[in-house]
């Protein structure tokens, strides 16, 4: 009779270590799957919260693609483009320039982190086909070697008309998105003056603004 109790006892005793080894297993793993699906969510959120080279690009070509209809309407077009994209002109032109007409308050710090980690961005001509991609050294190489008596604005197109004659070029700012992507500006210049644009994006179409234009 003892050795019969001694055995249900030594038997329930490995059941409960069997059960508890159990339930620790099924617990760890739905921490490891917590820990992992949390993991997945804010790599998704961190991405939302940035503006890919895809984006740029893919918003570049629309900006591109609307100012060659106008052009056309015009009777103009340029052929080049500026490789690198200029810091948005209110950054240091124009200071008194009032972002949050155009953006919500908590798109600020947003925009001040693209101007930051996008500063200096070069399109490539691969993903360029409309216009052919001129380097920011070499246009500002025209102003090289300026004598005295010549006005800088002359001399550049002078020296700018030797090398690629009456084509002229464009030069784009960085695009600066909202954090929901639904508003974006961009400032759009050449050699004759520039323009601010305001992007809206409704109903899963774009609808643009001129808010600022000038004069060279």
């Amino acid at each position: 009779m003892p050795t019969r109790y001694a055995t249900s006892s030594k038997v329930s005793h490995i059941n409960k270590l069997t059960f508890y080894f159990r339930t620790m297993k099924s617990f760890i793993q739905y921490l490891f799957l917590t820990v992992l699906l949390t993991g997945c969510t804010n790599h998704r959120k961190n991405d939302s919260l940035k503006v890919t080279d895809d984006e740029i690009y893919e918003f570049v070509k629309m900006v591109l693609k609307d100012l060659e209809k106008n052009q056309k309407l015009e009777g103009t077009q340029d052929y080049y483009l500026q490789d690198q994209l200029a810091t948005p002109s209110f950054v240091y032109d124009n200071p008194g320039f009032k972002l949050d007409k155009y953006f919500q308050k908590d798109d600020l710090n947003f925009i001040q982190k693209q101007i930051r980690e996008r500063k200096n961005f070069l399109l490539i001509q691969d993903s360029i086909k409309s216009k052919r991609i001129i380097s920011k050294k070499t246009i500002d190489s025209f102003n090289n070697n300026r004598k005295d008596n010549i006005d800088r604005k002359s001399h550049f197109i002078e020296s700018y008309k030797r090398e690629y004659g009456n084509n002229f070029y464009e030069k784009l700012s960085l695009p600066i998105f909202s954090k929901n992507k639904k508003t974006v500006l961009i400032d759009i210049s050449s050699f004759f003056g520039g323009k601010t644009i305001i992007y809206r994006k409704e109903n899963n179409k774009w609808k643009s603004d001129i808010i600022i234009s000038w004069t060279s």
